[in-house]
């Protein structure tokens, strides 16, 4: 049975519930238990950063180790967030199953590879998925997740893969009970195994695939009723990236914990950094100072969560339940407003407009079973960002930036009530600050929906625009397109209405790269593929965790790197 109603709380924003507490309680991961000290410490310095943005101060935390009831502890408030290797999933947002309600997950703050390692002849025959012959022998130690499990009991028979807790595994793989064992690699190399790997000849004791099978999107997680709080985690993890890409790091002068200036309590972005360190400094301190680059300069940006379970039995149809969506359908037509940003040169013709253009169309798809021309579309030379556009049900070729905070890392509090974001369909190229362009990925083009057209815990409209976009995403890695649509799976959580958005999204718009062909076939030709390519979820991958440096414009000098494939370099750089 699922926990009990909610009972009353400080109805108050967590913001002010923290502040006042002078303390944030951060739920994170035991990972000391399962081996992998280093992220440990990792997630450990991403609490200190939003204690540091919120109270000033990065030694204001308490770092609560949390477990299987990590759901029900942040539920009941016991925490403020969870920083906790949880992996994200729309299902989860939908509806956590532990405690049957709504949760808001951040991009994610890691991609966790999940790899083979272990004697090479058995990880060659696990990755090949061969179990007779010479390699009747195999057998396999898993780390027990629901995922992890989903994947080896489709991949292999009960008899060769056994389940348990990482240092368990780790144990049997030592011992001879297994000879491959399956993992994140944030913990094998966390644990005592890398003393046994040889990373860059993978000629140790222990050979690791060079495959990933699976890779897991880590997001921070938040209750779902206090889209302010949200703002201020994903706020601290997107300003950590970005100074790194603009040379700002850490300085104890400008921290306000050190510095002596009083902290007057208004949140600024940037205390995390001057307090704790930029995204670079605080990986390279407890993951370690692996750099990849490529020589193209440009890497796959474009990626989605998965969609966890998608079967529900009992699921409420969202259009009946949510007065957002169903104003929408009462409406007849989906009012679509696309921004066209001066400062980048966006135009009707752009193809980063020409993409939104497509999305809107296919949400209207969605909504109204097929009917692309309900998306009645608009085109904004001119913004104030202070409000959402109430004429519009959803904006595009607008970036968290442009409406959640200043230049200067100061958050915008009553903007914060007014704007929901979702998730970037478009990257630019090159990134905008103070009148300066910085090498690595520019502005996020992302959906945006209106906060206050209905009180939060009412609204579904945002996880239907997510789904939608996701479903684009997925038809890409399962090489669907319009005319095998019908293999795009059912997605019974949003109501039984609902069902086959993923099959009517792609009939109609097809899949990601067949939506940025055709917009760049109508397009001025000014804007590039550049970043935007779908991230897959399986496939070669770095074999320790591992810092890409282009995304960011941070690669070290050439003359320093090691070329390990064709157009693919390696550095041990510290920056």
């Amino acid at each position: 049975d699922l926990p009990s109603s909610m009972p009353s709380f400080d109805a108050r924003s967590t913001l002010a519930i923290v502040q006042d507490r002078g303390v944030l309680n951060c739920g994170v991961e035991d990972t000391v238990e399962g081996g992998a000290v280093q992220f440990g410490e990792y997630t450990g310095d991403l609490c200190r950063q939003v204690a540091a943005n919120v109270l000033g101060d990065p030694g204001k935390v308490n770092l609560v180790k949390v477990g299987a009831d990590r759901f029900e502890r942040l539920h009941g408030r016991d925490v403020d967030l969870l920083i906790a290797g949880e992996e994200s999933t729309l299902a989860k947002a939908v509806r956590e199953p532990t405690t049957g309600e709504k949760f808001l997950f951040g991009y994610p703050y890691y991609g966790a590879a999940v790899h083979y390692i272990g004697l090479q002849k058995y990880v060659q025959c696990a990755v090949e998925q061969k179990r007779f012959g010479e390699c009747k022998d195999l057998s396999i130690c898993a780390y027990d997740t629901s995922d992890i499990r989903d994947l080896m009991t489709a991949f292999f028979p009960g008899p060769f893969v056994q389940f348990g807790p990482f240092p368990e595994m780790e144990k049997s793989l030592k011992n001879g009970t297994c000879n491959v064992l399956l993992s994140d690699t944030y913990r094998i190399y966390g644990s005592s195994l890398q003393e046994d790997i040889d990373i860059l000849t993978n000629a140790g004791k222990y050979f690791v695939s060079d495959f990933h099978i699976a890779r897991k999107q880590l997001g921070q997680v938040t209750r779902f009723e206090d889209g302010e709080w949200f703002n201020i985690v994903e706020g601290t993890r997107h300003w950590s990236a970005k100074a790194f890409q603009f040379g700002i790091g850490k300085d104890d002068s400008s921290c306000p914990a050190t510095n002596g200036d009083e902290f007057d309590g208004s949140v600024n972005f940037f205390n995390g950094v001057y307090c704790v360190g930029n995204y670079g400094e605080i990986f390279q301190r407890s993951l370690g100072s692996h750099v990849i680059g490529v020589s193209s300069r440009y890497i796959t940006m474009v990626d989605a969560v998965k969609f966890g379970p998608l079967t529900c039995d009992d699921c409420e149809n969202i259009i009946d339940t949510d007065p957002y969506l169903r104003e929408i359908v009462d409406a007849g037509k989906l009012k679509c407003g696309i921004y066209l940003d001066p400062l980048l040169n966006i135009t009707t013709t752009s193809v980063s407009t020409l993409i939104a253009e497509q999305l809107c169309r296919a949400i209207a798809v969605a909504i109204f079973q097929g009917k692309p021309n309900a998306a009645e579309i608009s085109y904004l030379e001119e913004m104030d960002f202070s409000k959402f556009p109430d004429e519009f049900d959803v904006m595009l070729g607008v970036s968290w930036e442009d409406v959640v905070n200043s230049d200067e890392g100061d958050l915008l509090l009553p903007r914060v009530g007014e704007w929901t974001p979702n998730v970037a369909y478009f990257f630019h190229d090159k990134y905008m600050y103070k009148g300066a362009k910085y090498n690595g990925v520019g502005k996020a083009d992302i959906f945006m929906t209106n906060a206050k057209r209905a009180p939060r815990n009412a609204q579904r409209f945002p996880f239907l625009v997510l789904a939608i976009f996701m479903a684009i995403v997925d038809a890409q890695r399962r090489g669907i397109s319009r005319a095998n649509f019908y293999k795009m799976p059912l997605i019974e959580f949003l109501g039984e209405g609902l069902s086959f958005i993923g099959r009517d999204v792609v009939a109609f718009a097809g899949n990601y790269d067949d939506i940025f062909e055709e917009a760049y076939a109508k397009s001025d030709g000014l804007i590039e593929r550049g970043w935007n390519t779908v991230l897959p979820n399986s496939g070669r991958a770095p074999r320790m965790p591992t810092m890409f440096c282009d995304s960011l414009g941070v690669c070290p000098p050439a003359e320093f790197a090691f070329e390990i494939a064709p157009g693919a370099y390696y550095w041990n750089w510290e920056y």
